[in-house]
């Protein structure tokens, strides 16, 4: 079993870094929506998530990923943004995963 990845920016289907998270050997898994409340910014051009309590649930995509690696490269990971846990559900089935989701670097 890989990891849990949400996505909410230019890896989601049709985003120009899909191929970057294809690489990586993702699998799709559904439509999702995150638990904890984020505010979306853009940063050059990509969109960054910080987590707020005055945010919104963002909704995005989840997968299955083998490797991270080339996602955490895609990302300057952790230079500019980091990868935390996060809980989403599925907007179809309501199921829940713990999930990777990467935001803003603010420190």
């Amino acid at each position: 079993m890989g990891n849990y990845l949400f996505v909410y920016g230019t890896l989601r289907r049709g985003g120009k870094a899909h191929e970057v998270l294809l690489s990586a050997g993702a699998t799709f898994i559904c439509m999702a929506r995150t638990i904890n409340k984020y505010e979306l910014t853009t940063i050059n051009g990509f969109p960054a998530a910080i987590p707020s309590s005055q945010g919104k649930q963002i909704v995005g995509e989840l997968y299955e990923v083998q490797n991270l690696a080339p996602i955490d490269e895609y990302e300057d990971a952790p230079t500019t943004y980091i990868r935390v846990l996060t809980d989403v559900e599925c907007l179809d089935t309501k199921s829940r995963y713990r999930a990777w989701i990467y935001i803003l670097r603010t420190v």
